[in-house]
């Protein structure tokens, strides 16, 4: 876990400095591209062997070099596939931004940080997908106040309500279905096909890294297999990190770095809260399910069998900052944490659902079925029990070993 942690953060800040707008435009251009790369490398090479360069040139030289060093590898790889390439001028993403009572100062950062990045906001659409049970009057003046905020800025702006339907959950995923299914119309109406859509749904206080959106489009047009894929960024929660009281900091932390973990095993990886879809991956799925919570993992799964195996999430190793959580007071917090927590084990809801499919599902090895629902039991199971053990059971030797042995060097460090 260490070691994959420290990779994982590695990799995201290798990332963090490419210019993938740049790398989406050229990897078009292969032979031309290859060539270029090779020039300006052995160039970079030439001037840090002359050594005429101060410590803080050369600093900046050997960035540039290992990023161009980075590209040229993967512009090989993504290139003996390049018939296969989908035009990134056709590609637009949506950005779905589900929300019930939030206020529009709590959504205005995410879509800010969605225009501040380094791909064109033409080839954007903001998806602000409401509930009727909000307040009217508060819904309308949200609406207001972020239309107004970014007119013109988008290739589109559009909103919907929806209302709870019978047989639904009041959750997020009875809203996004309600939310992508306006959409269509919406693309119908504008000849815009949902092959060449990438839906990214995100929780509404999700700031996206500047490169996310052209590093996502890369890895979309490059991918033969772009309909079997999801793609995953890495959650932190970082907001509002020095907001939130000092136990929930930590957790907080360590979930970051666990998600840094787990975008190193991208053949275990689950979707996790902000993640992207093709729209016609979402579409050909019949959507999310409309009466569970966990929404983000269960159209993992719901892809893993309807593709019959052959699907996976993509990861693009940059970050997506989202909201610790905090209260009106030290326990207010705590209990919202736990709070979280408790939403975030829902995802045990799953393992039924997707084992019935998996039952159904025959292309799918048995030792691959086996494998993947054990993971998934034991680890919910672990979280659950875990705080019992390290809480009461670890007390135990202390408490039955004796005077001897609570005066032993083994007993002082337990």
């Amino acid at each position: 876990i260490a070691s994959y942690s420290v990779l994982g953060r590695l990799k995201m800040e290798a990332w963090k400095k490419n210019d993938w707008f740049y790398r989406l435009k050229e990897i078009y251009h292969s032979d031309e591209l290859l060539r270029d790369l090779e020039t300006e490398i052995k160039t970079l090479e030439d001037k840090l062997k002359q050594g005429k360069a101060s410590q803080k040139e050369r600093w900046a030289l050997k960035q540039t070099l290992r990023e161009r060093k980075s590209f040229l590898k993967r512009a090989k790889v993504d290139i003996t596939h390049k018939a296969q390439f989908m035009d990134w001028r056709e590609v637009y993403n949506v950005i779905l931004l589900p929300n019930a009572n939030e206020g529009a100062e709590h959504i205005a950062p995410a879509i800010e940080a969605i225009k501040n990045s380094n791909y064109p906001n033409d080839k954007v659409i903001i998806l602000l997908a409401m509930e009727e049970r909000e307040l009217e009057e508060k819904r309308a003046k949200k609406v207001r106040i972020l239309k107004e905020k970014f007119d013109g800025v988008f290739y589109d702006f559009i909103t919907t309500v929806h209302k709870v339907a019978d047989g639904e959950m009041k959750c997020k995923a009875s809203n996004a279905t309600y939310a992508v299914k306006q959409l269509q119309k919406y693309l119908a109406k504008r000849n815009i096909p949902i092959e060449n859509v990438i839906l990214s749904n995100f929780d509404c206080d999700t700031i996206a890294h500047p490169e996310y959106l052209a590093a996502l489009t890369y890895a979309f047009v490059t991918e033969p297999k772009r309909y079997n894929r999801a793609y995953q960024p890495i959650p932190v929660f970082d907001n509002n990190i020095w907001d939130a009281i000092a136990p929930v900091r930590i957790l907080m932390m360590g979930t970051s770095f666990w998600h840094m973990v787990k975008v190193m095993q991208p053949e275990l990886m689950v979707t996790f809260s902000s993640h992207s879809e093709p729209l016609k991956t979402i579409v050909d799925m019949n959507y999310w399910p409309v009466n569970v919570i966990s929404e983000d993992s269960l159209i993992y799964w719901k892809g893993l069998t309807y593709f019959e195996g052959d699907y996976q999430v993509k990861p693009i190793h940059l970050p997506v900052s989202m909201t610790a959580v905090i209260g009106n007071n030290y326990w207010h917090a705590i209990r919202n944490q736990y709070k979280q927590k408790h939403r975030w084990a829902y995802g045990i809801e799953n393992f039924p659902l997707f084992a019935r499919a998996f039952m159904k599902t025959k292309k799918i090895k048995l030792s691959e079925k086996i494998k993947r629902s054990v993971i998934y039991v034991e680890g919910h199971y672990s979280w659950a029990v875990t705080p019992f053990i390290l809480a009461f059971l670890g007390w135990l030797p202390l408490i039955l070993g004796g005077e001897q042995f609570n005066q032993s060097v083994l007993a002082h460090n337990l």
